[in-house]
């Protein structure tokens, strides 16, 4: 029996910038990367329209339409809806705001099927549409902490609400699959894929000086522990001087923590081994790890961990927390390059550091990258979500 693979569809996402140029991190470059492989893997004949919101609100008011394709469209709007209200809709919550524009687009356009990527959107179904939702975080799992009634109204309201309308749930996350599946059974793991542009050959290490240089990729936050990796960085310059780190990602404005992070550096005489590159584009983060030796992950958790893998998709080894991917895939990423540490274990991440260092074992195998493509391709990705809208879309 066939099903309505033809059937009208709907995607709701977070969307920094059409090329996946700049990216906010986290749920933003997936789906960054969800729309690069429905323009070039998606079905040429398929309907789908995109609902996409902004969180660096850099879109005209009002909102903005590109043509991808024939056949997909995307409607592109502000995050932050309250600077664009009028009359009393200005005193109408952002997540109602954003919500109305969802029920707008839905009730003019009658998807068949809507596939959202934030569970606080897309709370009710308006056209009898099906409704499929990938949890990047759940409960506290992943998700930063701010204000009370902020996690309150996420954890607590919004997110079983949307759950509780899902016809089917997909997660990026083994975790949030097993806290669920006896919840919810309908509930299926998809892996977050990796962008195509780090598949180029592997650059091999540069190796014209003596300095080793150990890249961490992550927002700057607590959650992330740069400080251990300082700490490890630390330890590895007692056997290994000549060893520098690179920082990539914005800092996320935890009070104090930057300037804490700062003053460690500077207490204990690394000033001139580490930098801060802030937030990069893709092609500069790719610029970096092609002049780095060994990837560095300290993070007390991860709902899937893409960072790591990006590293590793560029031939860096990595030392990395046993969280996330890296958890569940510890026995299929080990022998390719990946060497897992106990959380908050900076002496074991210098101990890890050292050994790569002092084997010069700079380069994953050859068979790193056959086992990354063929579990992250954008290609898989796209599969195995078209899988799970058949599964609740009608026969024909």
């Amino acid at each position: 029996m066939s099903t309505n693979s033809n059937t009208p569809r709907m995607l709701i996402m977070v969307l920094s910038s059409l090329d996946g140029s700049t990216s906010t991190g986290g749920v933003d470059t997936v789906c960054s990367m969800h729309l690069a492989a429905l323009q070039k893997y998606g079905d040429s004949q398929q309907s789908i329209h995109i609902l996409a919101f902004n969180p660096q609100n850099t879109c005209k008011a009002g909102g903005e339409v590109h043509h991808f394709t024939p056949h997909i469209t995307l409607y592109w709007h502000n995050l932050h809806q309250k600077d664009e209200a009028q009359g009393k809709a200005k005193y109408l919550p952002n997540i109602a705001l954003q919500e109305k524009i969802i029920r707008a687009h839905i009730k003019t356009h009658k998807p068949g099927l809507v596939h959202s990527h934030v569970p606080g959107w897309h709370l009710k179904k308006y056209s009898g549409e099906k409704k499929v939702l990938t949890l990047h975080t759940y409960g506290k799992i992943g998700r930063r902490p701010r204000s009370l009634w902020n996690n309150i109204l996420h954890e607590y309201i919004l997110q079983p609400v949307g759950l509780s309308t899902a016809d089917i749930l997909i997660t990026v996350s083994k975790e949030i699959e097993g806290r669920l599946k006896n919840r919810k059974k309908n509930i299926t793991y998809i892996p977050n894929p990796l962008a195509e542009s780090f598949f180029s050959r592997p650059i091999p290490r540069p190796t014209q000086n003596k300095t080793v240089h150990i890249l961490l990729s992550g927002h700057v936050q607590p959650r992330k522990r740069p400080h251990e990796a300082v700490m490890a960085l630390s330890l590895v310059h007692k056997t290994h001087p000549h060893t520098h780190l690179h920082i990539v990602g914005s800092h996320t404005g935890e009070g104090g923590y930057l300037e804490a992070l700062q003053n460690q550096i500077k207490k204990q005489g690394l000033t001139k081994h580490v930098t801060f590159h802030g937030h990069t584009t893709p092609q500069q983060l790719r610029d970096i790890m092609a002049t780095c030796h060994i990837g560095l992950c300290m993070s007390e958790e991860e709902t899937f961990g893409l960072a790591p893998l990006e590293m590793m998709t560029r031939g860096l080894p990595i030392v990395t927390t046993s969280v996330g991917v890296f958890s569940w895939s510890a026995a299929d990423l080990a022998p390719l390059g990946a060497h897992m540490i106990p959380v908050g274990d900076p002496v074991a991440a210098a101990r890890a550091l050292s050994q790569i260092i002092m084997h010069k074992a700079f380069t994953t195998p050859p068979k790193a990258q056959h086992y990354l493509k063929s579990h992250f391709s954008l290609e898989s990705y796209l599969a195995q979500t078209e899988n799970v809208y058949q599964s609740v879309l009608p026969a024909r």
